[in-house]
């Protein structure tokens, strides 16, 4: 995966001049009917690249019970805890070019393996399988909730993976260490569902690491395994801080019923100009 990764990020740099200045204003989500028939009817060729991308991923301690409560434990069980804690990451994405357009995208997602498959706690041996290449890793991350800013973005993701995407306006704001995004409810102008705010600290380089998704899609879980090359830094010493709206959208009622509400995250990483594949999902 990681020599796929290297050849495409080589091939998107010669080929493709991403336009990112264009993306910094906040999306305007298109409607429904924006994307052509044959799109929201999965014909979305994959796997889908993406050219030009930036992320920040925050990972958070929240309470075991809170966050077991939210995963499917028919299918799942939790991957990295610990006592009485769990691990919750959220990812800020913005896609400056991609095969499906370009695009704002957050995420909550919990650590999760297969309820069929041994896994780690969240001790050092489960800390070493995150550096371990996609391919050998046994955990991935369940996507509770992930709101896109547009239509294309949310059939492709929904048809072929089954995420729980739907699509609203995401406000992005990264300038120098300050990062500033924010999800709004796409049923309420007056009730943003979450703000992630704050100084992202020195970074120190480390490298790029691959993504495991797992999902249910028709009745089978599926794992994805998505390869990344970018420059990547750990965020020392942030100062962000997740404020949640007074939305009654259920990404927000997932916040608050995981107790996240003013939480700052453990550890952050910030990826830069990086490129990805998307692949089709494989059955576990």
């Amino acid at each position: 995966m990681h020599s796929e990764s290297k050849q495409f990020a080589a091939t998107a740099a010669r080929g493709v001049e991403p336009t990112p200045s264009a993306l910094r204003a906040p999306f305007s989500p298109s409607p429904p009917d924006a994307a052509p028939l044959a799109l929201r009817r999965s014909a979305a060729e994959l796997p889908l690249r993406y050219f030009d991308g930036t992320s920040v991923l925050c990972f958070f301690a929240v309470e075991r019970g809170l966050a077991d409560a939210q995963i499917d434990r028919r299918h799942f069980r939790l991957a990295m805890h610990w006592r009485r804690w769990a691990i919750v990451g959220m990812g800020f994405y913005e896609f400056a070019s991609s095969t499906i357009g370009g695009y704002h995208e957050v995420g909550i997602a919990i650590p999760v393996l297969p309820i069929d498959k041994p896994g780690p706690k969240l001790d050092l041996a489960s800390l070493v399988e995150t550096l371990r290449p996609a391919r050998t890793r046994r955990s991935g991350l369940c996507v509770l909730h992930l709101p896109v800013t547009t239509e294309t973005a949310r059939a492709a993701g929904a048809d072929h993976w089954g995420y729980p995407k739907f699509v609203t306006s995401i406000a992005w704001r990264l300038g120098g260490r300050e990062f500033d995004c924010a999800v709004d409810d796409p049923q309420s102008s007056a009730a943003p569902i979450v703000r992630l705010s704050g100084s992202l600290g020195l970074g120190v380089p480390v490298p790029s690491m691959d993504q495991v998704l797992y999902s249910r899609h028709d009745d089978r879980t599926l794992r994805t395994e998505i390869a990344i090359a970018g420059k990547s830094t750990v965020r020392v010493g942030s100062r962000l801080r997740l404020a949640i709206g007074a939305s009654a959208h259920p990404m927000a009622a997932t916040l608050r019923a995981l107790g996240m509400e003013g939480a700052r995250p453990l550890v952050v990483m910030h990826i830069r100009r990086f490129t990805s594949v998307l692949p089709a999902g494989v059955t576990e």
